[in-house]
């Protein structure tokens, strides 16, 4: 079975200079195309349906989830909820239950959810009221408080002392409890 490797680059920001020969690299945008070259040059499959279904099993049954956690210093990081709309270069700011974006105009009652997500993988999987708050960036006590009852998450203490934990998917806990 070949094995094919390229760097592939998220950030439609990055400028990729010269490429060396024998390397391939390119913007994520273009992994349908490279994807569309590596099928027209490997057309023959190497291995039956059924050898492919018993590795697919086979590696599906050796993986193992490792813990990941990211050195970053939190006063580093951009904070409140960013428009998705925008290119998350716009902070929205919460009113009447919606985070709104005061550039264009986009509201999202789920928008922090992202938010969310990414603070448990960057600083914690628990959060408080006032580390909401700070993070989102959100005024009232009361407000983050309600979109935490909404939330239902697990939580320890009481009052002052209790932190909420913030599930492994966020974005689908809470579709799950929707549907």
């Amino acid at each position: 079975m070949p094995v094919e490797t390229s760097i592939i680059i998220v950030s439609d920001y990055t400028i990729i200079g010269a490429i060396p020969k024998g390397h391939s690299i390119f913007h994520a945008s273009g992994l349908q195309t490279e994807l569309e070259k590596l099928f027209n040059k490997h057309r023959e499959p190497n291995i039956s349906l059924n050898q492919f279904e018993m590795l697919k099993t086979d590696l599906m049954n050796h993986h193992q989830r490792k813990d990941w956690k990211a050195k970053v210093n939190p006063t580093k990081l951009r904070k409140g909820v960013l428009c998705k709309k925008c290119d998350y270069k716009n902070v929205m700011r919460f009113e009447y239950g919606s985070f709104k974006c005061e550039r264009c105009g986009m509201k999202n009652k789920d928008a922090h959810l992202e938010a969310l997500s990414d603070y448990r993988y960057l600083i914690s999987e628990w959060i408080t009221n006032r580390e909401l708050r700070e993070f989102l960036g959100i005024d009232s006590q009361f407000a983050a408080h309600r979109i935490l009852k909404k939330l239902d998450w697990e939580y320890i203490g009481t009052y002052k002392n209790r932190k909420y934990k913030i599930p492994d998917f966020v974005e689908e806990v809470v579709v799950r409890r929707r549907t």
